[in-house]
């Protein structure tokens, strides 16, 4: 299965066949984080064929915990802008096919893409929820509510800067109590310019709820980190 879109960024396009429309965002501004997350060349300091390595963890209470890989195979297109884009998103039996297998023309980094609609399958695995409705309730945040910051990042024993943005999609959802347990969730999305293919790390974590804030351990951790670049 290919995707490309000529009128709209193609991450921002994917995301939005995978459950909304692209005339709901035609109909309303697009906010500053959604510009960030979903409106950026993040590939333009990515060479015409290279391959983006990140690894990925999982831990908490919850399940199973371990640890793996992700790539993006990154091409140079036959013709048009951006970047044909491949995404192997874990092994094995963890192996993410909820993406395109390629990508054309991409701008956006599709890795943002993979890791949302993953965690949105994960979701529907363990609330038995719709992921419609979760993806909805990401966009909701994005548009109206992401807080972004702007941090220092240490990579390579360098410091880099970035910006770090944190959604917190459930909080003030009406119908958390259909999966109140799995609501107190938050991600954090961290990029730079610095870095090849503009995605440093994405985070979630969904947390017990109990009236100690404290108290609130880890059910889920899942992090994605950029580990290097091969040309």
């Amino acid at each position: 299965m290919k995707l490309s879109a000529k009128f709209v960024p193609v991450l921002f396009a994917a995301f939005a066949v995978m459950g909304l429309h692209v005339t709901a965002f035609a109909e309303q501004e697009v906010s500053d984080a959604e510009k960030r997350v979903f409106m950026t060349d993040h590939l333009k300091n990515v060479p015409g064929d290279a391959t983006l390595s990140y690894g990925f963890s999982k831990s908490g209470s919850l399940e199973q915990n371990f640890q793996d890989k992700v790539t993006l195979t990154v091409k140079a297109p036959a013709s048009g802008p951006g970047k044909n884009c491949h995404v192997d998103f874990l092994a094995g039996e963890r192996q993410f096919k909820g993406i395109p297998e390629l990508i054309e023309n991409a701008t956006g980094n599709p890795i943002i893409l993979a890791f949302l609609e993953r965690d949105l399958g994960e979701m529907k695995r363990i609330t038995k929820g719709q992921p419609n409705y979760y993806r909805k309730r990401i966009r909701m945040n994005l548009a109206e509510k992401a807080e972004i910051r702007t941090i220092n990042i240490k990579h390579e024993g360098k410091d880099i800067s970035g910006i770090e943005l944190l959604l917190k999609p459930y909080d003030n959802d009406p119908a958390r109590s259909r999966y109140e347990k799995f609501s107190n969730k938050s991600y954090v999305i961290t990029l730079s310019e610095q870095i090849p293919g503009g995605v440093y790390k994405m985070y979630s974590i969904m947390r017990e709820r109990s009236a100690d804030a404290a108290a609130n351990k880890p059910m889920i951790e899942e992090t994605l980190t950029y580990t290097g670049i091969k040309k």
